[in-house]
């Protein structure tokens, strides 16, 4: 087995060293692998519910667009466990964390290059968007969009 370590930052200036794997079984007759993680290991990953948020691979999985996948993972992480939520975002903030080029980086080609081809593809491929909807708020009194509201999510 190679020589496989994880380094953890405890403090500033101080570190941890450890193995990821305290052993590695194969059964060859119903093709089955047995890892059992060293203790230090099993400490993070018993907290990762808490830290991580699950996406679920089936409703990603027939995305056409990597920016339908960056809002799907935004918006779920955003929501966590409260559907009641209507995650608000700036466009500024939005296209900075969908990694838009510097050609979509004017809000009118963003919202259609980037946004209504991700929300109605979110519509269409995961059920529990089917009524999602962006609701844009503008400056008063100007065209500005100033925030992006998604609204309709069970």
């Amino acid at each position: 087995m190679a020589d496989r370590w994880v380094m953890l930052e405890t403090s500033e200036n101080s570190f941890e060293k450890f193995r990821w794997v305290w052993k590695i079984a194969f059964n060859s007759q119903e093709d089955v692998f047995k890892i059992c993680w060293t203790e230090p290991v099993i400490q993070h990953i018993s907290l990762l519910r808490e830290r991580f948020v699950q996406l679920k691979l089936e409703d990603m999985i027939d995305f056409n667009s990597s920016y339908t996948f960056r809002l799907y993972e935004i918006l779920i992480t955003s929501i966590g466990e409260n559907s009641y939520k209507n995650p608000k975002f700036s466009p500024e903030v939005l296209m900075e964390m969908m990694d838009v080029p510097e050609s979509c980086l004017v809000y009118k080609t963003f919202r259609q290059r980037v946004l209504t081809t991700a929300v109605r593809e979110l519509k269409v491929k995961v059920k529990r968007f089917e009524k999602l909807e962006m609701v844009e708020e503008k400056e008063k009194g100007k065209r500005k969009v100033i925030r992006l509201e998604f609204v309709g999510l069970s």
